[in-house]
């Protein structure tokens, strides 16, 4: 399919670990944090965090447009118009994490459901949205004044109900 792309580094436990204090450290002097407030920050060389962002214009500028293809991919969806009410059926396309850790590929709907491999890779990634959707609202939920931690905790018990339907399904074609 498409050209294997050149990956970001990620960064080890220690530099993750410097990347993490760091941000603690301008979190305690800002009082919050934006996401352009720490690249102005990273953009001194001599910044603890400058070895984490991409300097090279062309590069970034690169990333960037394959950041804008990715959401013009998705903005791609699916309508039905029935007695004079439309409905939202989904995306036209849906992105297939790649075998070998790359880019991975967008499909139509008809495709995937073909492909078993193809189904099984997409299942894998919608049990890593749920697990990252169940994280958040586990946040939520610790952080949430007590009135509101039930109504939390119910979206919390969907979305697990959703993880565990999602890991009974086998990648076989529909």
């Amino acid at each position: 399919m498409g050209a294997k792309k050149e990956r970001i580094a990620i960064p080890t436990k220690n530099q993750s670990k410097k990347y993490h204090k760091e941000l603690i450290r301008l979190y305690g002097i800002w009082g919050e944090l934006t996401a352009s407030a720490v690249v102005g920050e990273a953009a001194a060389p001599d910044s603890v965090l400058h070895d984490y962002f991409v300097w090279e214009d062309s590069k970034a500028a690169h990333e960037y447009r394959l950041i804008q293809a990715r959401g013009l991919i998705r903005s791609v969806r699916v309508f039905l118009r029935l007695n004079g009410k439309t409905s939202k059926l989904g995306h036209v396309f849906v992105h297939v994490p790649s075998e070998d850790g790359g880019e991975g590929s967008y499909h139509t709907r008809e495709v995937i459901a073909k492909n078993v491999d193809m189904f099984g890779r997409a299942l894998v990634q919608l049990e890593r949205s749920l697990l990252s959707a169940h994280e958040a609202v586990e946040e939520m939920r610790l952080l949430a004044p007590r009135r509101k931690r039930r109504a939390i905790s119910t979206l919390g018990q969907t979305i697990g109900r959703a993880q565990e339907q999602a890991r009974q399904l086998e990648p076989a074609p529909v």
